[in-house]
C-alpha cells in the first residue's frame, strides 16, 4: 500500500483530526519534533557517541511545551463541549413581558404559548391592564 500526503491529509480531515488552528498545528509540529530527536539520541546512544546526550533537555523541553499546548487545546475543546450542551439546554424556554395590545402582531404571538396575567404588572402602554407574561416552550 503507497502513502502519500493528500491521501493522508484527507482521511484526517474526513475524521475531524487534521489540526485546524495555529496553536494545533504548533502543537503536532512540536510533538514530532521531540519524537525526532528522541529517536535520533537512542540512534546516537547505539553507536555510543556523546552528541546524544545532549538531547535528552531538548527532548523533555519539547515534549512538556507540546504537552501544554495539547493540554490548552483539550481543555477549549472540552468547554466548547459543555458549553453547547448547556446553552440548547437553555434554550428551551423563551418569556415575553409586554402589552398583549402593543405586542399582538408579533411572529412569535401566532405560536402556541402561556399567558401570565399579574394586578401588580404595569408598563408604559395605553391600557396597562392588558400587560402579560408570555411563556414558550420548546418541547
Amino acid at each position: 500500500m503507497q502513502w502519500s500526503y493528500p491521501e493522508l491529509r484527507r482521511k484526517l480531515i474526513e475524521a475531524d483530526l487534521w489540526p485546524q488552528g495555529r496553536m494545533a498545528r504548533l502543537a503536532c509540529y512540536l510533538a514530532a519534533l521531540a519524537v525526532a530527536l528522541f529517536a535520533l539520541q537512542n540512534l546516537l546512544g547505539l553507536f555510543s557517541l556523546s552528541w546524544g546526550e545532549h538531547l535528552g533537555g531538548w527532548v523533555s523541553f519539547l515534549a512538556f511545551l507540546a504537552c501544554v499546548l495539547f493540554f490548552v487545546l483539550a481543555f477549549r475543546w472540552v468547554k466548547r463541549r459543555i458549553l453547547w450542551r448547556l446553552r440548547n439546554r437553555l434554550i428551551v424556554t423563551y418569556m415575553f413581558i409586554g402589552n398583549l395590545l402593543v405586542h399582538k402582531y408579533k411572529p412569535i404571538m401566532k405560536r402556541p404559548h402561556r399567558t401570565i396575567e399579574l394586578p401588580f404588572l404595569r408598563s408604559r402602554a395605553n391600557y396597562p391592564d392588558q400587560d402579560r407574561i408570555m411563556i414558550w416552550n420548546e418541547k
